[in-house]
């Protein structure tokens, strides 16, 4: 995680990344009745993560996992956005690891999700102009493609205020690993 944050930090001048180990907090693994896995819950996770970003510092504070996660709409997310603190984004890489192909894989999942936390653009799916190979793109199919690959932002994300000097440095960070 060092050399992928020193990567990321030095390919651009506008965000510095440091990784950071934090433990799930307690409470936040349950099963649910009707599947036979436990889920972290990635509300729970992120109102025990309240005050964490202004703790350490941080501007953003995004966070990976390997264990599965829902929320109380879906199940099996890859992306959990905090409605308590906007600036707090959970991935899981549950699932998806085993399905990475081609080297640096796991550098460009890492570097599409933060695009995707540093947008502060909502998830999109159904737009007429979404396109799938943008970082704001809802992966509802879970096709790891769209996690780890060669991402650009669409039309109508960029009219949605992702401005220029933003832009340049995210689309370097998406580019760090190819």
């Amino acid at each position: 995680m060092e050399a992928i944050a020193e990567k990321l930090t030095d390919c651009q001048n506008v965000y510095a990344f440091e990784p950071v180990y934090i433990i799930a907090p307690l409470g936040t693994w349950r099963r649910v009745p009707h599947k036979k896995k436990a889920y972290l819950n990635a509300e729970n996770v992120a109102e025990r993560l309240r005050g964490k970003r202004e703790e350490l510092g941080v501007d953003y504070l995004v966070a990976f996992t390997n264990l599965p996660m829902r929320d109380n709409k879906y199940t099996d997310l890859y992306a959990a956005v905090s409605d308590l603190d906007d600036k707090v984004t959970l991935f899981s890489t549950y699932e998806y690891l085993d399905y990475m192909a081609g080297e640096r894989a796991i550098e460009r999942m890492i570097a599409n999700a933060l695009v995707f936390s540093l947008t502060d653009v909502p998830s999109h799916s159904a737009r007429r102009t979404a396109r799938k190979d943008c970082p704001s793109y809802f992966n509802n199919e879970h096709d790891v493609r769209w996690v780890t690959g060669h991402l650009k932002f669409c039309p109508q994300c960029i009219k949605e205020g992702i401005d220029k000097k933003s832009r340049v440095a995210l689309t370097s960070i998406m580019d760090a690993f190819w």
